[in-house]
C-alpha cells in the first residue's frame, strides 16, 4: 500500500478505505494494534486523513494514553523543552482517543469512514478519561498540546494529564528504559504543582466521593451477604463452620469477595451473635456490628492514606530529578 499516495489524495473513496482497513488488520495481531514505529506513524497519519482532529476551531479528538505519550517521546511538543533522550519505540495494544465530541461514529462522514477503516477505537468524551473523571468544561480543548512528528502536526492532551493517567494506570509491558510516565517525566519539564492539582481534582476527589458511598453501604452489604449463606438451608452451626472454612481458604486482598462477602472485612462470627426471628437468621449483635464498623473505618482510612502516598511519590520524583540535574 502506498501510504503517501493516500495521504496526498484529496478525497478517499471506498476502495481506499478498504485498503486501509486491510492494512490495519494485516499489521495488527495477538492483541497488538501498533507493532512497529513505521506502522505507528502510518496509522496516526491515516487516521487524521480520514477524520481530521480539527474542524475550524473545533477539536474533534486528541490521541491519548500510551499513544499520546509515544507521540510526545518520538516527536517534539511545541513550546516544551525536550531533553532528547532518544527512547526506543514500544508496541501498543490499542489507540485511545480523548476529548471526542462525536459519540456516535455515524454522526459525520469522516468519523464513519474512520470506523470503517480502523474499527471501534476506544474513545472518551471531554469530561472523562480512562482514569481521570469529572473533567472541567473545556479543559482538554484549552490545554491540549501540538506534537510535530515527521513534519506533521498531531494533537494530544496536556503532558501533565498524560503523565498522571499513565502514572495511575501503567502499561502491562514497559520498554527497557522504563514505564511511559517515567520517560515522559524525564523527557520534558513538567509542572508538578499542576499534576498534583489534577490528581486531587480529577482522581482523588471523585474517588473519595465514590468511596464514601461505597463504605456507607458496606456494613449492610456485608451483613446481608453473610445472612444469605446462614439461611441457605441446613443446620446453622454447619453453615457457619463451612463459611469459616471457605473464608479461611479464600485468597486475601482488596476487592476479593466470597459469595458477596468482602474477605478483607471478614470477622469470625460466633453463634451467639446470631438470632432467629420470623424463620430467618439475623446478625444483630451490636458488639459484632461495632467491630465490623471499625474494620470498615480502618479499611477506608487505608485507602485515603494511599492517595496521600501518591502525592508524596510524585513530589519525590520531581525532587530526585532536580537533584540529579544539579
Amino acid at each position: 500500500m502506498d501510504i503517501y499516495k493516500l495521504l496526498n489524495k484529496e478525497v478517499l473513496d471506498y476502495n481506499d478505505i478498504k485498503e486501509i482497513r486491510n492494512y490495519h488488520i494485516d499489521t495488527s495481531s495477538e492483541g497488538v494494534m501498533v507493532k512497529t514505529y513505521d506502522d505507528f506513524i502510518n496509522k496516526i497519519l491515516l487516521m487524521i486523513k480520514l477524520w481530521p482532529q480539527k474542524d475550524g476551531n473545533t477539536i474533534n479528538y486528541l490521541f491519548g494514553s500510551g499513544i499520546g505519550i509515544e507521540l510526545a517521546l518520538q516527536g517534539n511538543v511545541i513550546g516544551r523543552k525536550k531533553n532528547n533522550n532518544c527512547y526506543s519505540y514500544r508496541p501498543h495494544n490499542d489507540i485511545i482517543l480523548y476529548d471526542v465530541k462525536i459519540l456516535d461514529y455515524e454522526d459525520t462522514k469522516d468519523s464513519y469512514n474512520f470506523k470503517e477503516a480502523f474499527g471501534n477505537i476506544e474513545f472518551y468524551p471531554s469530561y472523562e478519561l480512562k482514569v481521570l473523571s469529572n473533567i472541567n468544561g473545556n479543559l482538554l480543548d484549552t490545554t491540549c498540546e501540538t506534537v510535530v512528528i515527521n513534519n506533521h502536526k498531531v494533537l494530544i492532551p496536556e503532558l501533565e494529564i498524560l503523565f498522571l493517567e499513565k502514572y495511575l494506570q501503567r502499561e502491562l509491558v514497559s520498554r527497557e528504559e522504563g514505564y511511559d510516565y517515567k520517560l515522559l517525566f524525564n523527557e520534558y519539564e513538567l509542572d508538578v504543582d499542576k499534576i498534583i492539582n489534577y490528581l486531587e481534582d480529577y482522581y482523588i476527589k471523585p474517588k473519595i466521593s465514590k468511596d464514601e458511598k461505597y463504605y456507607n453501604g458496606l456494613l449492610d452489604k456485608q451483613i446481608k451477604a453473610i445472612e444469605r449463606i446462614l439461611n441457605n438451608g441446613g443446620k446453622i452451626v454447619t453453615n457457619l463452620e463451612n463459611l469459616e472454612l471457605q473464608i479461611d481458604s479464600f485468597p486475601k486482598g482488596r476487592n476479593m469477595n466470597y459469595a458477596g462477602i468482602s474477605v478483607d472485612l471478614w470477622i469470625p462470627l460466633s453463634i451467639k451473635s446470631i438470632s432467629y426471628k420470623n424463620k430467618y437468621y439475623h446478625i444483630d449483635d451490636e458488639k459484632y456490628l461495632d467491630k465490623l464498623r471499625q474494620r470498615i473505618k480502618i479499611y477506608s482510612e487505608t485507602e485515603y492514606q494511599r492517595y496521600e502516598e501518591i502525592v508524596v511519590d510524585i513530589q519525590n520524583m520531581a525532587r530526585n530529578k532536580e537533584k540529579n540535574n544539579i
